[in-house]
C-alpha cells in the first residue's frame, strides 16, 4: 500500500511539475481525420488510393509524398477561430519548415479546412472525407 501511495504521489508531482506548454503540441481532435485538397467529396477508405488526400492525426499531417510534424500551434491573434501552425516537414529527399494559418470553415453542412501559407502566398482548401 505504501509503495502504491508513493507512486501515486510521484506521478502527481510530475504532472504538476511539467507545465502544459512543455507537452507535445497536437492538432485539435476535430481537425484529425482525412481531408481532400480538391474540395471534392471523398471517402476515408480512399486514403491509400488517392494522392490528393491529407491525413491529420495527433501531431502529424501526412500527404502522399510528404509528412509534417507539428512543432507549435497557437490561436491566431489576427483571426478568431484560426490557428497559427508551425511545421517541420520532409518529403522526396527534402526538409523544410512552414508557418501557416489553418481554420475550419463550414459551408452548407460540409466541413472544410483552410490552410494559408503567407510565405508562398498560397491557400489550400480541404474538404473533410466521410
Amino acid at each position: 500500500m505504501r509503495r502504491l501511495k508513493a507512486r501515486l504521489l510521484t506521478a502527481l508531482a510530475l504532472s504538476i511539475a511539467v507545465p502544459a506548454s512543455a507537452q507535445e503540441p497536437a492538432f485539435p481532435k476535430d481537425w484529425q481525420g482525412i481531408w481532400n485538397d480538391q474540395g471534392e467529396r471523398c471517402l476515408a477508405k480512399d486514403l491509400g488510393n488517392n494522392d490528393r488526400l491529407l491525413q491529420i492525426s495527433g501531431r502529424t499531417a501526412h500527404w502522399y509524398e510528404s509528412q509534417c510534424d507539428l512543432k507549435e500551434i497557437t490561436p491566431s491573434p489576427e483571426d478568431p477561430g484560426a490557428l497559427d501552425i508551425r511545421l517541420l516537414c520532409a518529403g522526396e529527399g527534402y526538409e523544410w519548415t512552414a508557418a501557416e494559418l489553418w481554420k475550419h470553415v463550414a459551408v452548407d453542412g460540409n466541413r472544410f479546412l483552410l490552410a494559408a501559407n503567407p510565405e508562398r502566398k498560397s491557400v489550400s482548401l480541404y474538404r473533410r472525407c466521410e
